[in-house]
């Protein structure tokens, strides 16, 4: 393997592999949307999502590949980056609403909100996994990837790595199951 296929290959895993993790708060989330409501379990999740999917995923997305990517001539405006950016927006004002929801014990509200936001985020994954992520492979050089390579451990080694997140994300998902 050339370098530029060793490095994006890593990259595009390293965000792949965080959307498989992300999708297991998703199925925590869809698991809730019967039954008298754990809001112990909705608050675990939403505070993952804000400090995983938001905090951890999206800041390498928004901060590092996708100015890559405007960089390497994908127009910011009207492109599938500036789309993926709105999706981003949308997804912390579902997170923001299910955080109001779960200080009003409004279980209708909450199920509405976090059903959308497991519907957004499942369908925003398949087109970054499917679109952007192919994309990017296109029109980034090998410096490039080179750099987004060093940066995404850079971020790891700030924010923590994607390990405890997992190992939080899947004792709620089975604590979701067994109620």
């Amino acid at each position: 393997m050339n370098a530029r296929t060793d490095l994006s290959a890593q990259a595009i895993n390293v965000l792949e592999t965080e959307h498989r993790n992300i999708e297991v708060i998703l199925e925590t989330l869809e698991s809730l949307q019967k039954g008298k409501p754990d809001w112990g379990i909705y608050e675990r999740a939403i505070a993952l999502l804000e400090e995983y999917a938001d905090k951890y995923h999206h800041a390498k997305e928004e901060d590092l590949l996708f100015p890559a990517m405007i960089e390497a001539g994908i127009p910011e405006r009207n492109s599938p980056v500036s789309c993926m950016l709105e999706e981003h927006k949308l997804a912390r004002s579902l997170v923001a609403q299910m955080n109001d929801h779960l200080s009003h014990m409004d279980a209708a509200a909450m199920r509405e909100a976090s059903g959308h936001y497991c519907t957004l985020l499942r369908e925003h994954i398949a087109k970054e996994d499917n679109i952007l992520y192919p994309m990017a492979l296109q029109v980034i050089a090998p410096d490039g990837w080179r750099t987004l390579a060093t940066k995404f451990i850079e971020v790891e080694e700030r924010l923590g790595g994607g390990e405890d997140f997992m190992r939080r994300a899947k004792a709620l998902r089975r604590r979701a199951h067994k109620g």
